[in-house]
């Protein structure tokens, strides 16, 4: 079994294989469809020696247009088989299930060739070969041809020993020399009739063998062969512009068919397994087999893993050594320069396109504002504990985290199963704490009361985030959390009685130390954040756990000898001990319930598995409106109805019946018509609507699920910007321009599949017994409307009903931007800021009376101890100005004669 050679071919091939061209135009070619009859698709072994798999739809084996059974003897064939059948929704679209003709060709073979017949019609085609015969004007195609073709003979011949040549005349005789002719015979020769078969549809398609063979020997990518093969037509397309619905339609058609030949080919000439793909490659996900690998082999992305556990573990160092050598302890600053950091890193990478920012909405407000709060107490709190705590204690004391973290969410929440064996880990990290407290000689409790709270408020933190950010992105819920706690944490400082005076009279801003620790600090804060995303997204939630609990362990060991020494003693042993087999085994044990969990789940999934899927009742809103808003006026205009053709139509949208019985009665309450219940939320109306009125919703045969349609109305744009709350991104070069590029934007090969669906949906939405002027004009309207976003440049920018002249967003955050640069000039000149009535740093002491009464007699006799000189812009006050000289030195000042 080759393991290797797999994992050469293109990331593409499955993409390509699976993509559906007949929903598209058919441009007059009858597509026979029918409606999907089966509702689950499996495989089956049918013998042992050999292996043989079989293809079932329900509990019926899948046969060939001739009645012949399917069967398979490579696993993976069959599963992409499987896979292809599965992804057929409403309608069994055999026109574009490329893999399942192929198959039964090769099963059935209706013309009945066999190997040699196959081989002599190959060889037929080499005398006709498409990269031999050239054409000599224009000159720009001239010089394509021999700029991309030559290659290609070039590197045919060196792995062939082969001679081909090409030429500009079409009567030449004696092109192809009987030697090369021999070779490729022989070349031929050396797979079987299936592999034949497979080989003479891919030259057909290519009209070349030698590009044929670059592909088998994987030369060239799928897609750089398809636009070889079709070079003059490129040509064109690069001079007159392309013809709309058709070459498209034609690249996307012949690639789809070159890929599902030779995933074929490839099958059957090399032994693949499911058993071998690793858990993140591309094709391990497209044929829908993940649950079945997944015990088998993980493999786990280590640099995510090193990165999160090293940042993880050193920052704690990082910010005690900000506060005890470089004796910085203004926590406060320190906090609010890191969520500085990572608003401008978010922005920052706004600008050059590699991201995109979420919009802060009034509903995102109001969302995540608790957990705000939440987070801001918990890091102040930690960094105080941090600040006076020992680096190993303070580990300690936020390992109980996890711990309270289940304890609340099975108290509270009832997400969690409390058993003996998580009551006896979160006994022993909770005794382990405090035992350690107990051998602390260095024991404070206000800064272990500190820490306990940090704990408690990072707990309901966690608990309140996870509740907020189910269907937001990691990235999301950080830059929000980030712009809603750096206003609290700037309104902390300024109120806060020392803080701002103690960054001002800081006196080790010109020292090296402070600022390597601070840097340090600041960015591996902002950084911790990305990897900690970064680690969970690569490789899951329980792998970031115990990476930390590794992380944890290091730290209680460093941090032991680390800055102030902790006391070695029995106590402090125990606790610590105790500590780390709590948090160990809490982790293990929540190890082995996901695991189970996962288990659970795939066998259920595994068992009822069907095709229809929940319609999502935000998404179908986001799609009417939408429409509604986008193309009333046209329809208006032109006096123009819905068909009930169209899947807008009210005979078809399942939620039409229920959205007319909402009705919003005030900003926070609505009301269902139905039985006149009110609700604070629209959300808790639609699970009212689900629950209590579902027979009220269109179910028939042509029912639609507007949300199907998200990809083509773009709903990831849409729900970006749902209200006036527009994104705040102050570093893009136009303000008015929405043109954001992220990984999340389809591909060009996907936005034109989008753009032809799109207008499939617009001519089903225009009626048929109307003018054809007026027809193209709105069919034009329309596609202006709706599908002329369906590009790589416009795919984020707002339709314009949507655009909004006014930005509260940017207007907040630039008056908290305007603020903090206030705060750091008032910092670096070092001027006296007056926040009270008393604006000295310290409390001043009560001058006597004798020392008041000499004072005014020397002011009053000698010019030297009057007001010293100063420049005219001092900023010291006039009691700093004002020089007094000793009790000795004024009686002797008496004394002299004047």
């Amino acid at each position: 079994m080759n393991r290797l050679l797999f994992f050469r071919t293109s990331s593409s091939l499955i993409r390509y294989c699976f993509r559906s061209t007949s929903s598209t135009s058919n441009f007059g070619l009858t597509n026979r469809e029918r409606k999907r009859f089966y509702k689950k698709v499996s495989t089956v072994e049918s013998s042992q020696s050999p292996t043989k798999y079989e293809i079932l739809l329900d509990q019926r084996k899948l046969k060939t247009p001739s009645g012949n059974l399917v069967t398979i003897e490579n696993e993976f064939l069959a599963l992409s088989l499987a896979h292809e059948w599965n992804q057929q929704l409403k309608k069994i679209d055999l026109a574009s299930m490329h893999l399942n003709s192929l198959i039964n060709t090769i099963i059935d073979n209706p013309l009945k060739l066999n190997k040699e017949q196959i081989i002599a019609k190959v060889m037929h085609y080499l005398d006709w070969d498409t990269l031999l015969y050239r054409s000599d004007a224009p000159e720009e195609f001239h010089q394509l041809q021999i700029t991309s073709w030559d290659p290609i003979l070039k590197v045919v011949n060196e792995h062939l020993n082969t001679k081909f040549q090409s030429t500009y005349d079409l009567h030449v005789k004696d092109l192809i020399r009987e030697t090369d002719r021999q070779i490729i015979e022989k070349y031929l020769s050396s797979f079987d009739r299936s592999s034949l078969m497979i080989f003479l549809f891919i030259a057909e398609q290519l009209k070349s063998i030698l590009l044929s063979i670059c592909l088998i020997k994987q030369f060239r990518s799928v897609e750089d062969i398809s636009v070889l093969s079709r070079l003059e037509t490129e040509f064109q397309i690069s001079r007159w512009t392309n013809v709309e619905y058709y070459h498209d339609y034609d690249i996307l058609d012949t690639r789809s068919k070159i890929a599902a030949a030779y995933l074929i080919f490839y099958c059957l000439n090399n032994n693949i397994t499911r058993t071998i793909m690793p858990k993140d490659n591309y094709y391990y996900k497209s044929v829908g087999i993940i649950h079945c690998v997944h015990a088998n082999l993980i493999m786990l992305h280590v640099s995510s893993m090193i990165a999160y556990g090293f940042l993880s573990f050193i920052l704690a160092f990082f910010n005690k050594a900000l506060f005890e050598i470089a004796k910085f302890r203004n926590n406060l600053f320190v906090i609010s320069t890191q969520l500085s950091f990572i608003l401008i890193s978010f922005h920052v990478l706004v600008y050059f396109r590699r991201i995109t920012v979420p919009v802060m909405t009034k509903n995102e407000f109001n969302t995540l504002i608790i957990p705000s709060v939440f987070f801001c107490l918990s890091t102040v709190l930690s960094l105080q504990a941090l600040m006076q705590l020992n680096v190993a204690v303070y580990v300690i004391i936020k390992r109980c985290t996890p711990a309270l973290t289940f304890l609340l969410s099975a108290i509270v929440l009832k997400e969690q199963k409390l058993n003996l064996k998580t009551g006896f880990c979160v006994l022993t990290i909770t005794l382990g704490a405090a035992i350690t407290s107990t051998g602390d000689v260095a024991y404070h409790f206000q800064s272990y009361a500190i820490g306990s709270f940090s704990v408690i408020f990072h707990s309901l933190y966690l608990l309140t985030v996870q509740r907020c950010s189910e269907q937001r992105t990691s990235n999301d819920v950080l830059y929000i959390n980030s712009l809603l706690s750096l206003p609290m944490i700037v309104a902390f400082m300024i109120t806060s009685s020392h803080e701002l005076s103690n960054v001002k009279s800081y006196d080790g801003y010109s020292t090296a130390k402070f600022w390597f620790y601070f840097l340090l600090s600041i960015i591996g804060g902002g950084l911790l954040n990305a990897t900690t995303f970064w680690c969970t997204i690569k490789n899951s939630a329980l792998t970031t756990t115990v990476v930390g609990v590794l992380k944890s362990i290091l730290q209680i060991f460093v941090g032991m000898f680390a800055f102030d020494q902790l006391s070695i003693n029995y106590k402090t042993t125990l606790g610590i001990a105790l500590s780390l087999v709590g948090g160990t085994m809490f982790s293990y044990l929540e190890y082995t319930n996901k695991q189970s969990k996962c288990g659970s789940n795939t066998s259920d999934n595994d068992s009822e598995q069907t095709i229809y899927k929940s319609c999502s009742r935000e998404n179908s809103r986001l799609v009417r409106d939408y429409f509604i808003q986008a193309l009333s006026s046209i329809y208006e205009k032109n006096h123009l109805s819905i068909p009930a053709e169209c899947i807008f139509s009210s005979k078809r949208d399942i939620f039409h019946h229920q959205e007319l019985h909402k009705v919003k009665v005030k900003p926070n309450e609505w009301q269902c018509k139905y039985c006149n219940k009110t609700f604070y939320s629209e959300y808790y109306l639609d699970m009212h609507l689900s629950n209590r009125h579902n027979d009220t919703l269109i179910q028939h045969e042509q029912s639609a699920c507007l949300a199907d349609y998200c990809s083509i109305f773009r709903c990831d744009a849409l729900k970006r910007s749902k209200t006036l709350f527009q994104s705040f991104d102050p570093f893009a070069r136009n303000s008015e321009d929405t043109r954001r590029k992220s990984k999340k934007v389809p591909n060009e090969q996907q936005l034109t599949i989008l753009r032809s669906r799109c207008a499939s949906i617009i001519n089903e939405c225009i009626p048929i017994n109307i003018k054809y002027d007026t027809r193209v004009k709105a069919q034009h309207e329309m596609y202006a409307e709706i599908c002329a976003y369906l590009t790589t440049n416009r795919y984020f920018e707002l339709p314009n009903y949507y655009k909004s002249f006014i930005s509260f967003t940017s207007i907040f955050c630039s008056f908290i931007f305007l603020f903090m640069c206030f705060i750091g000039v008032g910092i670096v000149r070092r001027s006296d800021w007056k926040f009270s009535d008393n604006d000295d740093d310290e409390p001043e002491k009560p001058l006597s009376e004798e020392t008041i009464s000499t004072a005014t007699a020397l002011l009053s006799k000698s010019p030297r101890n009057s007001i010293i000189h100063s420049p005219k812009n001092s900023t010291s006050t006039v009691r700093h100005r004002v020089h007094f000289e000793s009790l000795d030195d004024c009686n002797r000042l008496h004394s002299d004669p004047m």
